[in-house]
């Protein structure tokens, strides 16, 4: 019988809907999409800053950011390294953005007609 043996899983810190904060850039988001490691490809990776450049083999997050705490809404792609738990972020100076993205979290509905708007 052949012994079929696969890499080690690794588990992404955040889920789907989890508020995240951007440690270097300081915009908070909501995760929508999760790859396993970096799936942008190595030409993207070294676009990035050689002193922020993160490894691909870890979690990468599509992020809903939020406008009050970015310069506009829009999707980020981000590696699980410079993120944290975004409700735990204590911030005197965006705690009422972040409040108020909490509650206008984006639905499904509205990630598909932005990235629908995106695309076109």
């Amino acid at each position: 019988m052949t012994q079929v043996t696969h890499p080690p899983i690794r588990h992404a810190k955040f889920g789907i809907g989890d508020v995240v904060h951007h440690q270097i850039f300081g915009f908070y988001g909501v995760v929508i999409d999760i790859d396993v490691k970096c799936m942008k490809g190595e030409d993207w990776l070294n676009d990035i800053a050689p002193n922020i450049r993160p490894k691909a083999n870890q979690p990468f997050y599509y992020i809903w950011s939020h406008p009050a705490t970015k310069k506009s809404t829009g999707i980020a792609y981000e590696a699980e390294i410079y993120l944290e738990n975004g409700r735990d972020v204590v911030d005197t100076d965006t705690v009422q953005a972040r409040e108020t993205m909490l509650m206008h979290a984006p639905s499904p509905h509205d990630v598909n007609d932005f990235l629908r708007t995106v695309m076109n």
